[in-house]
Order: structure tokens, then C-alpha cells, then sequence
């Protein structure tokens, strides 16, 4: 799959939106932080772990989103493998490593 087509296409759909935009950027910073705190732990299990801290931080956030759990729970997964596929193509899968200095 073209994950940089998913990543256009939902920034297409929902770019004009400022939960999307908010959206994204939490996903990016959580994409970070698990990859860095999780670094040891298989991929879907660190996706997993993505996806609840998401939904975490946008209850914590009070970021109101106009769809039901899991559709969002659906755009988040696709935003997670979208962004970790852009960056393991663009920097290889130690690309934690070479953007963390």
C-alpha cells in the first residue's frame, strides 16, 4: 500500500478541520515517544500501545472529535502506519535513531 497516498488522502478529507490538525500532531508525538520508550517491543504491540495513548491524550486534551470511538480508532491506525511507513522508507526502520541525533 501507498501510505503516502493514506496520509494525502486524509489530509484532503480532513486537513481543513482543526481537530484533524491537532490530530495529526499528537499522533506524530506519540509515534515518537513509543518508539523511543518501546523500542524493544514488537511492532503491533507498540501500535497498540500508540493508539491508546492517542486516545489518551485527546480525552486529557479535551479535543472533540465528530466521529464515534472507532471510526477515530480507525483514522488513528491508519495515521499510525501512514507516518511509520513514510519513515521507515525515508530513513530505514532504525529511523529513531538517526532523528534523535
Amino acid at each position: 500500500m501507498d501510505w503516502e497516498k493514506v496520509f494525502v488522502f486524509l489530509d484532503v478529507l480532513l486537513g481543513k478541520f482543526d481537530w484533524y490538525q491537532k490530530l495529526k500532531k499528537l499522533v506524530i508525538s506519540v509515534i515518537v515517544l513509543i518508539e523511543i520508550t518501546h523500542n524493544d517491543e514488537e511492532s503491533q504491540k507498540k501500535k497498540k500501545d500508540a493508539i491508546n495513548a492517542v486516545l489518551d491524550a485527546i480525552k486529557q486534551f479535551g479535543i472533540s472529535l465528530p466521529f464515534a470511538d472507532w471510526i477515530m480508532k480507525l483514522i488513528i491506525d491508519l495515521m499510525i502506519d501512514a507516518v511509520v511507513a513514510y519513515l521507515n522508507e525515508k530513513f530505514g526502520h532504525d529511523w529513531i535513531n538517526k532523528i534523535g541525533g
